[in-house]
């Protein structure tokens, strides 16, 4: 995710880091180093920073349009700062904010950062998205009725009662409005109001129970972690709205994969599981198995359309690209709700052998020198403590696997007289080699007698 700024940039930022503060401030795109990034900060109540690196190529596109976005918000109000980092140079800031990406862009709100999240980054784009955040992160609501028409305007709103807006919670409140996108956050202080809510902080959703009241321990971090336990369905349908969903620190993604067409969606209801196990950070996520493009999906999870519905448990190694699976003993669940809930006891238990995809063992695996190795007898005939063992990891459809065999039958029958070789030759797709995850296909993998796991 590195990319690059062009000349543009180079010679702007060049030309301003020579400038004096108020020559620099009349640009449209301030030069942030650690020696003036204070007092940026401090001087710009609304400042829209771009983090990047001067060799990238993503840069080099949306430069021009942050410079466009700057001339644009430079008439608009409230006033909005535009400013820059070079991440090769500043690399204190870079840390500061964990940049591992370029470009990143943060909106700092009174110094608070807050993550562009943006449908591109075209300069009417970043406009938009500026302005509709730049009014107060918390907004005053006066009575019954502007509560039910602020908390009916969106999907979920978040509404704080307070006995007033300067007690501790109240601030803690406002200290955690102020570092989210969303969903949008509204305070009462009224005490006709309070008088039936108590001091507390109530999430209003459009799905499920419709209403989540969290009213002890209101500090910022706590507000957070009820906001974010409980600000989407029990339920969430796969899409291209939800696959960021996909890289939170769940411990598991329960994946439902259904036949809208066959009828599934009205036969098969885990509402009730999803919520008992949303406290244990496991997500349930239904798939519509008929839409061609998630046939991908089911390739890499083993399903063909012929097994559905069927359910398969994902968990992602925390910040790796590596998922592992699990499925249930059944292939056919007659009573999903309490098979399931079994099985992601077993799993929360660490009590669940890892699924690997492979081929079905072939009947004459072993009629050859060169044996033939799937899952099923992989660790059986490989950690034979009686042999060396030397195994080919490949697809079959490698293109330089084709020209091995040969060459493989040789050294198997030199082997075989010396009695402490054997050569097999593990068949496995390559999206489900979990083996060895970080070898390349086709590779060779040498185990020695004796070894041990």
């Amino acid at each position: 995710m590195n990319f690059v700024i062009f000349l543009l940039l180079k010679l702007l930022l060049a030309g301003l880091g020579t400038c004096e503060e108020n020559e620099v401030l009349r640009l449209p795109v301030i030069n942030i180093t650690e020696a003036n990034y204070t007092e940026i900060v401090a001087k710009n109540e609304l400042l829209f920073v771009m983090f990047y690196a001067p060799w990238c190529g993503a840069c080099k596109g949306s430069f021009p349009h942050f410079v466009k976005a700057a001339e644009i918000l430079k008439k608009k109000e409230p006033k909005v700062t535009l400013a820059a980092v070079d991440c090769t140079v500043e690399t204190n800031i870079q840390e500061k904010f964990s940049i591992t990406g370029f470009p990143t862009l943060k909106l700092f709100r009174k110094g608070v950062p807050l993550n562009y999240s943006g449908e591109n980054r075209e300069a009417e784009e970043m406009v938009s998205w500026v302005l509709n955040r730049t009014g107060p992160p918390v907004v005053t609501l006066k009575s019954q009725e502007e509560i039910k028409k602020f908390s009916n305007a969106s999907n979920v709103a978040v509404v704080g009662y307070f006995n007033s807006t300067t007690t501790f919670a109240a601030t803690e409140f406002k200290n955690f409005a102020q570092t989210i996108d969303s969903p949008p956050c509204g305070i009462v202080t009224s005490p006709d109001i309070l008088k039936v809510t108590g001091q507390s902080v109530i999430l209003y959703k459009n799905f499920d129970e419709k209403k989540v009241v969290l009213n002890s321990s209101l500090t910022s971090e706590n507000i957070a972690n009820f906001v974010g336990a409980n600000e989407i369905p029990y339920v969430v349908d796969y899409g291209k709205d939800t696959t960021k969903l996909l890289r939170r620190p769940y411990k598991g993604i329960l994946l439902i994969l259904l036949s809208k067409e066959a009828g599934h969606y009205e036969r098969v209801n885990l509402s009730a599981l999803a919520k008992e196990h949303r406290p244990n950070e496991i997500l349930f996520m239904r798939v519509n198995a008929d839409e061609p493009e998630r046939q991908r999906m089911l390739d890499l999870i083993g399903v063909k359309r012929g097994q559905l519905p069927a359910y398969r448990l994902v968990r992602f190694q925390p910040g790796t690209e590596e998922m592992s699976k699990y499925m249930p003993e059944a292939k056919v669940l007659k009573n999903p709700e309490e098979e399931l809930k079994t099985f992601l006891e077993k799993f929360l238990a660490g009590n669940l052998t890892q699924f690997l995809l492979s081929a079905d063992l072939p009947e004459d695996w072993d009629s050859s020198a060169v044996k033939v190795l799937v899952s099923s007898n992989f660790d059986e005939i490989v950690f034979d403590k009686a042999n060396h063992v030397l195994v080919k990891f490949s697809t079959p459809s490698a293109p330089t696997v084709r020209s091995w065999p040969p060459f493989m039958k040789n050294w198997a029958r030199i082997s075989s007289r010396r009695k402490t070789l054997s050569l097999p030759s593990l068949m496995l797709l390559l999206t489900s080699c979990l083996i060895r995850r970080s070898m390349s296909i086709p590779s060779f993998d040498c185990i020695r007698r004796a070894i041990t796991r």
